[in-house]
């Protein structure tokens, strides 16, 4: 491939770069970077987002949900287990618990169907329609 006359050396480029000057920015730069445009809380209360109405709701609801959580949470009765093992007298059919007596009931008679035994010896014995004698 041949050399293009119109290209310019290493040389003379680092040449022109030294003696090029660059061109002073415009007016409008600026004004386009540091606008007077509202602040971005004022954009923040004035702004919209266009949002699907389910993910809305959804998000709403997950919300919503977590806050009510974090509340039952937190105000839940917390509840602490200590169990202690305490000496009690027993003196004549009477238990004392510190400080009050409850007197135990006395054991009631055996009812009917208690005074009932299973047969020792079971011997049974078929009677036809024929036979009337038992």
């Amino acid at each position: 491939m041949e050399p293009d006359k119109n290209e310019l050396s290493d040389a003379e480029l680092d040449a022109l770069l030294q003696a090029w000057e660059a061109p002073d920015a415009p007016k409008t730069l600026r004004a386009a970077i540091f606008s007077t445009s509202p602040r971005a809380w004022q954009k923040f209360w004035s702004g919209s987002l266009r949002i699907p109405i389910p993910v809305f709701c959804g998000t709403l609801c997950a919300i919503v949900l977590l806050a009510a959580l974090a509340v039952w949470r937190w105000h839940a009765p917390r509840v602490i287990v200590q169990t202690q093992r305490v000496e009690v007298p027993v003196v004549k059919e009477r238990i004392v618990y510190q400080d009050r007596v409850v007197r135990v009931p006395a054991p009631s008679p055996p009812r009917a169907s208690e005074k009932l035994r299973p047969v020792a010896d079971l011997n049974p014995r078929i009677i036809r329609s024929g036979d009337f004698e038992n």
